[in-house]
């Protein structure tokens, strides 16, 4: 009985992950730069102490999203790996694939979360007017003179950025690099990668499993209420 109630946890506990990953997916829907989430299951070994146990982690569907053009001469879409660094509210870097930005007050170069875009070289971004030409390795031009690079970055070692909201992320503990041939389109934006079609199948495949899991309680419920209705004739 025990294992029912435990197989029933673990089905409505995968279900309700499942159904957080994906509304947070589809409420990302017109994120530019967001990347979707996935569920994935992970067994652990075996051990002579331990019976194997499975995990359920997310991992970020780095898929290209489509471009869109814009009429913002500051706005930028990536083509191909990395993400823009920032310069993060507690002073560490923070990266993203949304291009979206404006010129501030001082003439920083910032995101739609005021945070500064960075240079290859690393600092904020200045410009003095919005008037530029940014070329595919990443170059800002004002007029014929280049002023600075926009380098884009990647985990190293083969890692993954970890999400901390919308369309921001943290490096990981491997730390990033550069990429080494950028290709940055202007006047342009990456949208969310998010299919909502994809995203609706995945939700109804969580409902179902939740529905099985619920199955099982009802049944442990109705062999317990027979059990103790078998025991309490026997004992008269």
């Amino acid at each position: 009985m025990a294992d029912l109630i435990e197989s029933a946890r673990a089905i409505l506990s995968l279900s309700e992950r499942r159904v957080e990953a994906t509304a947070n997916n589809v409420a990302n829907l017109t994120t530019p730069g967001f990347k979707s989430e996935r569920l994935y299951s992970e067994t652990s070994p075996e051990t002579d102490l331990h019976a194997p146990e499975t995990s359920q982690l997310k991992r970020l569907d780095l898929a290209q999203g489509r471009l869109s053009k814009t009429n913002n001469p500051l706005d930028l879409a990536i083509s191909g790996p990395g993400m823009f660094q920032f310069r993060g509210v507690d002073g560490l870097p923070v990266y993203s694939r949304s291009g979206q930005f404006k010129l501030g007050d001082d003439g920083r170069v910032v995101n739609a979360q005021g945070l500064a875009l960075q240079t290859a070289d690393g600092g904020d971004l200045i410009l003095s007017t919005d008037a530029i030409k940014v070329l595919a390795d990443g170059t800002v031009m004002e007029g014929e003179r280049p002023v600075a690079r926009i380098g884009l970055y990647r985990p190293t070692s083969g890692g993954q950025f970890l999400s901390i909201g919308g369309s921001l992320f943290r490096a990981p503990g491997d730390g990033v690099e550069e990429v080494a041939a950028p290709d940055l389109r202007q006047a342009m934006i990456e949208n969310s990668n998010v299919v909502l079609g994809d995203e609706m199948v995945t939700m109804m495949e969580a409902l179902r499993t939740a529905e099985g899991g619920a199955r099982l309680v009802q049944n442990y419920d109705e062999l317990m209420g027979r059990a103790i209705s078998t025991f309490g004739q026997g004992a008269r």
